[in-house]
């Protein structure tokens, strides 16, 4: 199936996702992904405020943005992320998209307060920059579906040294989806988005025992 993450889809799968009753699954077969995550346990249940903020901030913004454009990407294939501004951004190949959000010093928290309160240091939490969150189309029976990443990401004052990785959907611990050092699979997983993460990288690979 050919299709384009423009405005029309990326609205429809927020209102897919926010519309349904989480707790009225019964009889429904058309459930949202919202609904699913209250169906699978307690663990994935924990993810749902994050799930649920994610598609709210992508509602928001489009509401204000009549296109998509696609992300501003370096010769080296890297996101300019000093250049992006608040806004939902496609890839190429039209299977992922990225909603950036510039904050000011101190508006993380109210912004994005579940995806902030995953930022282990408070201290960076409140800073300035800009916070990234992924998501990827997938098809099922060849209808195109957006899911929100695992991972997010947060650059202090929008600097492309300073990549914060944040683990965004916290079911991804507990059931050990992720082998080895959760931080460096983080990082290469925002680096398939084009995110600039070589000194992040460096950085956590010296803190490897």
């Amino acid at each position: 199936m050919t299709f384009s993450i423009d405005r029309a889809f990326l609205l429809e799968q927020c209102k897919a996702a926010l519309a349904q009753d989480v707790f009225n699954y019964h009889t429904d077969k058309n459930i949202s992904l919202i609904q699913m995550m209250s169906m699978k346990g307690k663990a994935f249940a924990t993810d749902i405020p994050v799930i649920t903020e994610y598609f709210s901030l992508l509602d928001y913004v489009l509401e204000k943005q009549s296109e998509i454009g696609t992300l501003p990407i370096t010769v080296d294939g890297e996101i300019l992320i000093n250049r992006l501004q608040t806004a939902a951004y496609r890839s190429e190949d039209n299977k992922q998209c990225l909603l950036a959000i510039a904050v000011n010093e101190g508006e993380l928290g109210y912004i994005a307060h579940w995806v902030a309160d995953r930022i282990r240091s408070v201290r960076v939490s409140n800073m300035p920059g800009v916070l990234l969150l992924p998501f990827t189309v997938e098809s099922h029976e060849s209808i195109p579906f957006l899911l929100p990443d695992w991972c997010a990401a947060f650059y202090v004052d929008q600097n492309p040294d300073t990549c914060v990785p944040i683990i965004t959907l916290q079911s991804v611990l507990t059931n050990n989806a992720i082998p080895g050092d959760w931080t460096l699979s983080a990082l290469h997983r925002l680096h398939s988005y084009h995110c600039p993460v070589s000194k992040a990288l460096a950085g956590a690979e010296k803190e490897r025992p």
